[in-house]
């Protein structure tokens, strides 16, 4: 059922993107961008947040593609 494909369908897609505290279990910041938007401006909007937040200090901040 899910594997048929329908030429009428139209998906709606979008990179999603979020920086998440892994000790204090919450989500710092997140944003929903164009599918086609650079992965890399998206971490640099988050990485600004953090900065204009001010919680950078001592922080250890990872990205992973995908």
């Amino acid at each position: 059922m899910f594997s048929a494909h329908h030429h009428g369908r139209k998906f709606t897609m979008a990179l999603a993107s979020m920086v998440y505290d892994v000790l204090d279990d919450y989500i710092i910041h997140a944003s929903i961008n164009p599918y086609l938007a650079s992965e890399r401006q998206a971490a640099l909007n988050h990485l600004k947040i953090i900065e204009d937040l001010g919680i950078y200090k001592d922080s250890v901040i990872v990205f992973d593609r995908g």
